[in-house]
């Protein structure tokens, strides 16, 4: 398939101005993305709530400090949510970060046995042998080579990841879950 000119609307007419693309056509490309690439997002949450689960100072050889935190969308504080996983450059705490969702848990970016397994729902994998949607301990620090921890926070950045499946399950169900 061949991709859409981005200076021509929906309606065949082209952009002219700035004006057009600011309130005609970007509003169109904006949306072809949302149908075709990364899908729409859930309505933003009534409020959130936030508790810190775990800080830990001069964590990864004295490299790092780690924080963990749950954050829910909804009352009850009991309910369910999404586990933030923070590693900054020891004794920092205004640095820039690099976020990123992971996909197997927040346990398999780093070996470190203080990050919290999740108890969400994970994909089924044979070769892993992850079966009832749940996930193993020994999974802990499974995708790190994806994550280069340490080297981050040594270069003064932190990094930050949420498990993907603590905030929907990849299955189409509306964002029921």
């Amino acid at each position: 398939h061949a991709l859409p000119d981005p200076l021509r609307m929906e309606d065949g007419r082209f952009v002219s101005s700035r004006e057009q693309w600011e309130k005609e056509r970007r509003p169109e490309v904006l949306q072809l993305f949302r149908d075709h690439v990364y899908g729409n997002s859930p309505k933003a949450p009534d409020a959130c709530h936030f508790q810190v689960f775990d800080r830990a100072e001069g964590v990864l050889g004295g490299v790092a400090d780690r924080l963990q935190v749950r954050i829910r969308f909804a009352a009850p504080l009991d309910s369910r949510g999404m586990d933030l996983l923070v590693y900054l450059p020891t004794g920092k705490s205004n640095v820039p970060a690099f976020l990123g969702l992971n996909f197997q848990g927040n346990h398999t970016v780093h070996a470190d046995p203080a990050i919290r397994v999740t108890e969400s729902w994970v994909r089924n994998n044979s070769s892993q042998g992850i079966q009832d949607n749940k996930t193993r301990e020994d999974l802990r620090g499974a995708a790190a080579r994806r994550w280069p921890v340490e080297e981050i926070v040594k270069r003064g950045y932190a990094v930050a990841t949420i498990y993907y499946g603590d905030i929907d399950p990849d299955f189409h169900d509306g964002y029921l879950n």
